[in-house]
């Protein structure tokens, strides 16, 4: 059979530097769902150079965007280097996504994830 082909981008909650020490769930992955892309947007910077955030779900805190991959410090899109979701990581059952903060001293720093997903539900 063939399939029906939805697409889509997924923009999670934000996390911030009040977070520090936390993993938050910041959205969910549906069923069926294969994520194709992912990056950790720093919309505001983190105060502290030993801030280190990790992008993942909550099977594995780093699944689409490590810690090394980012600069917590300056504000940009961080695009996971050696991550499984640039090979696909696909989601039969739905799943947590999260972000981790885990810093210093933090008085400032915002980041969201963005994951480009398909689908695969809908068989016609």
């Amino acid at each position: 059979m063939a399939k029906n082909l939805n697409p889509y981008w997924l923009v999670t909650s934000t996390v911030g530097f009040a977070d520090d020490g936390s993993t938050v769930v910041v959205g969910t992955i549906p069923a069926s769902t294969l994520v194709m892309r992912s990056a950790l947007v720093v919309s505001t910077a983190f105060t502290d150079d030993s801030t280190n955030l990790d992008f993942g779900d909550e099977d594995d805190a780093d699944e689409f965007v490590a810690t090394a991959d980012i600069t917590e410090i300056t504000a940009g899109a961080y695009w996971g280097a050696a991550t499984d979701a640039y090979e696909g990581a696909w989601y039969p059952a739905a799943k947590n996504i999260t972000i981790k903060v885990d810093g210093g001293t933090l008085i400032a720093g915002v980041a969201f994830g963005v994951l480009q997903c398909l689908d695969l539900s809908n068989t016609v």
